[in-house]
Formats: structure tokens, C-alpha cells, sequence
């Protein structure tokens, strides 16, 4: 930041040039200027967090005239000849002048912050010159409800007006959002990458507002907020209450929750992880002997790209297993668009500080030791697992176009047909996501895929396996456990159906692979090994 002789250094040309544009003067210029700068070398600039240096130097600027104006106005009256007469009935001073000015702006400001109906009315009565009935004619209303509106408007703009104003702004947040289950939009209609949308669900996160509240607190016309409103609310993101109030209908894990969850994963997960790990090894020769394709890679490959399979079977099982003893049965929203989905939501926020969180390995654990999403797509009759995990540090692209074109590919190296300029095509591109390689112009294929018979013989030999290796019973301890302790740190607003999802949603699976990595069970990959790692196709 600019120290106070710096920013005055900065703005010397300026403020000579706004003094001169004010008297017309080289003389006066100077003075004002001079005076200009006198108040602000008698500030303690540096000790001010200026976010906006133009517009602050611009309103010292419009004040020090202000005051020189009114020194001077005889002077400069006496100055103008004739005209100076039309000046004596003005009785206003230049401060006058400019909190007049200033009121002009908030009124016009609060007026852009009214609904659109309030809106509407305020434009056509005072702009268009329009009488009450040819408004109520026009917006399909009785005269009364215009009047209502007119005098209540009038009323609540009074107030605002009145109120002592406050120097907080609102600070934009940003989410990270993903969703668990079906939804026909991957952006869930701007909710994943439209910022205002974000914020327009954080400002209505816990405490209800209308469409007038959500616009001051976020500083932005009513006109831009209403059609994404309609949109949030299509898909059930928010909810009406108290008529007009609007309130977000999902749960937003902010850092307090975020750190509670990282710090149990990390106390609980290590012993669970390494389950997980013996029952797929002690299954790995048989697995091999399926001999699907992608089979023919090392065990420390092999391992990286079927655990995903087997953590999700007994993750799934367990959160089954705690919904039945417990009776917490629930479902995810059905939205208007016709898909099936909960949101998942977190309040983007720095890493935790050393007084937040004193042990390294748990920082370290927090900032990389999860997942950034577990990827499931289907194409036709073809399924794929993906797990990102954050030491891969990106997200992989294996979509729908992306299945079809390996089920392709598949097809035509089981049948040892050579490819055409179109397969070739689809090779290249496969090849540069990394899931292909080409050795000698013959191309194989580096991530596991299986067929449907496969597939079934894959599920059967863990399930084996783990009746040998895998301790039921201590793991729906773990699971339990992270319900109890992350009960207390739901809002009570959030709806039982929720609640409940949230709390038999304990997702081990990111944060089982970045231990079992950490500790040395995993190898670690090389640059070219995490394009494909944690990835496995099938057919059903």
C-alpha cells in the first residue's frame, strides 16, 4: 500500500488539475490546490486501509472546494458582474449543495434496491408522470393496491433515508459447490460457478430476507437479482417463507464445520484406511486372473485403481447399515427440473492458521489430503469411478463423450480390427488425457475396464476377501461417531431431511488414499501415472 507521501506524490497533477477546472485560474488554482494538500498532508494516510484511493482523493477534493467556496463567495460574486444577482436569492451553501447531491444518489440507489412491483410503481409514478389509475391499468392492479404501495414506499424511503448510514460493505464470498446424486445441469444452473447466485444463497443463509433486504446487503439492483432468484427457486435452492422473505434450503459447511471434519478424518480414518488396503491386496492375485483389460499393469497400479471400487461398495454398505439400526431414512430432493440431488456447499476460506490448528500434519491433511470430487458417469451401458484426489491437484476429464469413445476403442482391440482415421482420431485424444498410450502404432489401453461378467466377479472376490480383512464392526464405530460429532454444528434451521443426510454421509474415500499415500502403503505416481490412477471403467 502506498505510504501518505507516496499517494500524494501520486496525485499532485490531479489534484492541480481538478483545482484548475473548478476556479478557471492559474492564481486561484494554486491556492486551492495548495490548501488541497494541506489537508491531506495533515492526515495520518498511512494508518487509513484506502481501497479506493480515486474516489477518496476525489472527496477531500469536493470538500476542501466546498469550504473554499464559501470563504470566497463574496469575492467571486462580486467578481461575475450582473450575473452575480442571479446568485443573491440562493441561499444554499456549497455544503448544502452537495448533501443535497448526496441525497439524490441514496434516493435513486434505494429506489434501484425496491422490488419490482414497488419499483415499477415509484419509475411510472415519478419518471413517467403516470396517475395512479393508468398505473393500475398497465400492471393489471387495483387503484387501492397503487396507492398502498405509493404511500408505503414513501414511508419506508423516508426512513431509509433518515437512518444513520454504516461504514460496513458487504464482502463477496465465493462456494465451492458440487451436488451427490442425479442432476441434469453439471453448473446446477449457475449455482457452481455464478458468484452472485452464491451470494444471493449466503445472504439468505439462516436469517430470511425479502428481495429489497438481499438487495442492500449485497449492494446490487433488485432488477439484476430477481430472474436468478426465480431460477434458485425452481430448483428448491431457496425456499418462500413468510410470503415474500426468501430463505437458502441447503447446508453451507463453513470453516468451523470444515475444520471439525478434516480434524476426524484425521484422528479416525488412518486404521480404516489401512482395512481397506489389506482386503484388496490380499484379493489382487485373483483379481488378476479375471484378466479384463488393463489387467497386465504392476500391483502398485493395480492397487491405486481398485481400491476406489471396493471403498465405495463398503462405504455404501455402511451408510446403509447406520440409515437401518437407526432409522434415518431419508431422500434426496426431487427438483422441478425433473433430477434427483442434495448440494453440497463450502464457504471457500483460507487455510486454518496455526492458532486454529497447531499440528503441521493436520494442516498439511487439511490442505491436501481429501478429494475434489468423486466422479460417477454413465454412456449407454458404460459406467466409470474417478476419484480426484487433491495431490493430483486437478480435475480429470473423463465425461460421457469420453466413455463412448473407450467403449469404442475397447471394441476394436478386442477384435484386433485396425482403426480407421476416425478411430485414430479417438486415440489421439485418449492418448492425451493419458488413459491410452501407443507403443510401435499399436494402442492399449492403461486404466482398467471391465465387462458386465467381470464386473460381477470383481464385487464378489472383495466381498470375500473382506469377510477375512475387513472389521465391520469397528468401522461403523468410526461412522457413527462422525454423526455425533458433527450433530452440534448443523443449524437448527436446516430441515430433518438434511440433517439427516449430512450426518450418515461420512465419505472416507479421498482422504483413505491420501493416507494410505502418505504412510507408504500407496506408491507415489509419476507425472504421467495421475492422469490415470483412481479411475476404473465397466459395462453393465
Amino acid at each position: 500500500m502506498d505510504t501518505g507521501d507516496d499517494l500524494i506524490r501520486r496525485y499532485a497533477k490531479k489534484i492541480m488539475g481538478f483545482a484548475f477546472s473548478k476556479t478557471s485560474d492559474p492564481y486561484e488554482a494554486e491556492d486551492l490546490a495548495q490548501e488541497i494538500l494541506t489537508v491531506l498532508c495533515g492526515m495520518p494516510l498511512e494508518e487509513k486501509n484506502i481501497a479506493f484511493p480515486d474516489s477518496w482523493i476525489y472527496r477531500v477534493c469536493c470538500y476542501t472546494w466546498s469550504n473554499y467556496l464559501r470563504r470566497n463567495k463574496p469575492h467571486r460574486l462580486a467578481l461575475q458582474g450582473d450575473d452575480a444577482f442571479l446568485h443573491l436569492a440562493d441561499a444554499r451553501t456549497p455544503e448544502k449543495e452537495y448533501l443535497e447531491k448526496e441525497l439524490y444518489v441514496r434516493l435513486r440507489q434505494e429506489i434501484m434496491f425496491l422490488g419490482r412491483t414497488r419499483r415499477d410503481i415509484m419509475i411510472r409514478f415519478y419518471y413517467d408522470n403516470l396517475s395512479g389509475e393508468e398505473i393500475a391499468d398497465l400492471m393489471g392492479i387495483s387503484h387501492a393496491t397503487v396507492r398502498w404501495h405509493l404511500r408505503q414506499t414513501r414511508i419506508d424511503l423516508k426512513e431509509r433515508l433518515t437512518m444513520d448510514q454504516t461504514n460496513t460493505i458487504y464482502q463477496p464470498i465465493r462456494l465451492l459447490v458440487g451436488h451427490h446424486g442425479w442432476t441434469q445441469s453439471p453448473d446446477m444452473h449457475g449455482l457452481c460457478s455464478d458468484v452472485l447466485v452464491q451470494n444471493i444463497c449466503y445472504a439468505c443463509y439462516g436469517k430470511p430476507m425479502d428481495i429489497e433486504e438481499i438487495a442492500r446487503t449485497l449492494g446490487v439492483a433488485a432488477i439484476y437479482l430477481e430472474d436468478k432468484i426465480e431460477r434458485l427457486l425452481a430448483m428448491d435452492y431457496l425456499k418462500k417463507v413468510q410470503k415474500k422473505k426468501f430463505q437458502t434450503n441447503f447446508f453451507i459447511r463453513d470453516k468451523n464445520f470444515n475444520l471439525a471434519d478434516k480434524t476426524y478424518r484425521f484422528q479416525h480414518i488412518l486404521p480404516l484406511a489401512r482395512q481397506f488396503f489389506e482386503t484388496v491386496k490380499a484379493a489382487l492375485p485373483a483379481i488378476r486372473e479375471l484378466s479384463f483389460t488393463g489387467s497386465d499393469v504392476g500391483d502398485d497400479e493395480l492397487m491405486w485403481n481398485i481400491l476406489p471400487v471396493f471403498i465405495s461398495m463398503k462405504t455404501a454398505q455402511i451408510d446403509d447399515q447406520i440409515i437401518e439400526r437407526r432409522h434415518l431414512t431419508h431422500a434426496a430432493p426431487l427438483r422441478k427440473d425433473g433430477s434427483q440431488h442434495w448440494v453440497h456447499a463450502y464457504l471457500a476460506a483460507p487455510m486454518p492458521s496455526e492458532t486454529d490448528c497447531s499440528d503441521p500434519e493436520l494442516r498439511e491433511f487439511i490442505r491436501i489430503g481429501a478429494d475434489f470430487g468423486i466422479k460417477r458417469r454413465t454412456a449407454d451401458n458404460v459406467n466409470s469411478l474417478a476419484y480426484d484426489l487433491q495431490i493430483f491437484d486437478h480435475w480429470r476429464p473423463l465425461e460421457t463423450e469420453e466413455l463412448k469413445q473407450l467403449q469404442r476403442i475397447r471394441s476394436l482391440l478386442e477384435k484386433g480390427e485396425a482403426p480407421n482415421d476416425y478411430d485414430k482420431s479417438l486415440i489421439a485424444h485418449l492418448t492425451r488425457l493419458g488413459i491410452m498410450s501407443v507403443t510401435d502404432q499399436i494402442p492399449r489401453l492403461l486404466i482398467p475396464y471391465l465387462t458386465k461378467e467381470q464386473m460381477a466377479d470383481l464385487k464378489t472376490l472383495l466381498k470375500k476377501s473382506a469377510k477375512k480383512h475387513f472389521d465391520d464392526d469397528h468401522a461403523l464405530k468410526i461412522f457413527e461417531g462422525y454423526g455425533k460429532e458433527m450433530s452440534h454444528l448443523i443449524p437448527s434451521f436446516i430441515e430433518e431431511n438434511e440433517r439427516r443426510h449430512i450426518l450418515t454421509s461420512f465419505s472416507p474415500q479421498g482422504s483413505s488414499m491420501y493416507l494410505l499415500w502418505k504412510n507408504g502403503f500407496l506408491k507415489t505416481p509419476d507425472e504421467s501415472q495421475k492422469k490415470r490412477f483412481c479411475m476404473i471403467v465397466w459395462e453393465e
